[in-house]
């Protein structure tokens, strides 16, 4: 977040320096952070930074070892080798601090850029869910509800017709004629038939 952020663009970390470890009474202890933990021996203070880092403070002690012990061997070439080893670890871990910033940046854009596309890919999907939501919204709203409300405008017709014949009927002014009905039934199939097909 943006602690991190702080952390990894404070202008001191973007500088060579050893800022990873300090001498002074802290008494002894363990304290994790997000970015870092650190251990308290007596007058050390000592900062590790990641798993790398523990990897370079691991072979700077090592190299110490058998620097000692090829000076026992008197053993000058692979003393030399030791010792320009153990230079270019104390050179790394004077500017640890630029390179871990560096790293950490690299991984923080890396995170940002993964969350971009996941974010993209679900926008794509979200858009792609609305124009098919829009899409049933049209024919709902420009096929379906004129539809609906032609046939409820038959319905109505029909139903007046029937009132109507019946009337009629009991009023013997004159006989239903099953033939109209059926023509006119036809009649109304053709035109919602021809209504389907041009929608």
């Amino acid at each position: 977040g943006s602690e991190i952020s702080a952390l990894v663009l404070e202008p001191n970390r973007l500088r060579c320096g050893i800022s990873w470890i300090h001498f002074g009474w802290t008494g002894v202890g363990m304290k994790d952070s997000e970015l870092s933990a650190k251990c308290q021996c007596c007058i050390l203070t000592l900062k590790v930074l990641s798993v790398r880092h523990v990897l370079f403070l691991a072979t700077l002690f090592f190299n110490l070892l058998f620097i000692a012990f090829e000076i026992v061997i008197l053993k000058p070439f692979l003393l030399a080798l030791f010792v320009i080893n153990e230079v270019c670890v104390i050179c790394v871990l004077i500017c640890f601090d630029q390179i871990d910033a560096t790293q950490r940046m690299k991984n923080l854009s890396e995170r940002a850029q993964r969350k971009k596309e996941k974010l993209e890919a679900k926008f794509q999907q979200v858009r792609q869910e609305w124009d098919e939501v829009q899409g049933m919204l049209d024919i709902w709203n420009f096929r379906t509800c004129p539809s609906l409300s032609l046939l409820k405008k038959l319905q109505t017709a029909l139903d007046n017709q029937n009132r109507k014949d019946s009337k009629d009927f009991q009023d013997k002014r004159a006989d239903p004629n099953p033939a109209v009905r059926v023509q006119w039934m036809r009649t109304i199939n053709d035109g919602i038939s021809s209504i389907d097909v041009y929608l």
